[in-house]
């Protein structure tokens, strides 16, 4: 559960500690403050709800939580959230999370089958792997085009942007087979490219948008991307959408 959260959504994080008492499963929210903002309130109430009527859809309809905890206020009923749970609620808390007792946590699955489990693992590890690829690549993305307009940013301030090292910002990126170069390079076309049917915008504009200090550095890129100069490519462009 906790591996493969991911592949859910991106609202929110899994976390799984065995603690004194049994098995915790706690739910920390990506978006907004559940003890201040009523949406996000809601959200986490969903997401706990649906991860533990996971665990009683494997473990039986019988199964109740040692204790469940919510960071949200208080809510006008909370018969509603106690009938669900099997358990009493505490709001207001630090953490969302609710608690299963051990000998739940270690008992047999009813609904176990160890060869389904290793194909759904290698199916999900692999969709889990291709997640990663492009997170990463998005991330590095967001960041390049985030300072681009102040120069080329470098691989190293990239890295340090996205809190990872250099060296594992290369290595992620070549699972990708992808280079730093390459994705920056890439990044430009696209922009380019978008920028250049804008007729709002002067070719200099465009040339400083993009991180380039001269405009005959752009001039010699796009060539290389599109086989012609920035001004014969928006003349073709122009033309084709007149005829």
């Amino acid at each position: 559960m906790e591996r493969y959260h991911r592949l859910v959504g991106d609202r929110g994080a899994t976390e799984i500690e065995e603690v004194r008492q049994g098995i915790k499963v706690r739910f920390w929210a990506n978006r907004g403050d559940p003890a201040h903002v009523p949406v996000a309130a809601v959200a986490v109430d969903m997401a706990i709800a649906l991860l533990f009527d996971m665990c009683r859809m494997n473990a039986g309809a019988a199964l109740r939580p040692v204790a469940v905890s919510l960071r949200r206020k208080t809510p006008e009923s909370t018969a509603p959230y106690e009938r669900f749970f099997g358990c009493q609620v505490r709001f207001g808390a630090a953490e969302n999370y609710f608690l299963l007792a051990r000998e739940d946590a270690d008992a047999l699955l009813p609904s176990s089958n160890k060869q389904l489990a290793t194909v759904f693992d290698t199916m999900l590890g692999a969709e889990l792997a291709l997640l990663d690829k492009s997170d990463v690549i998005a991330r590095c993305r967001a960041a390049v085009l985030e300072h681009l307009t102040s120069g080329e940013v470098s691989e190293e301030e990239t890295a340090k942007l996205l809190h990872m090292s250099p060296r594992t910002l290369q290595r992620k990126l070549a699972e990708a087979s992808l280079t730093y170069p390459q994705l920056v390079d890439a990044t430009r076309r696209d922009l380019a490219l978008r920028y250049i049917d804008d007729a709002a915008r002067s070719l200099s504009d465009i040339t400083f948008s993009l991180g380039f200090s001269q405009p005959s550095a752009f001039t010699r890129a796009f060539k290389r991307w599109t086989g012609s100069s920035p001004t014969d490519y928006r003349a073709s462009r122009t033309s084709g959408k007149a005829g």
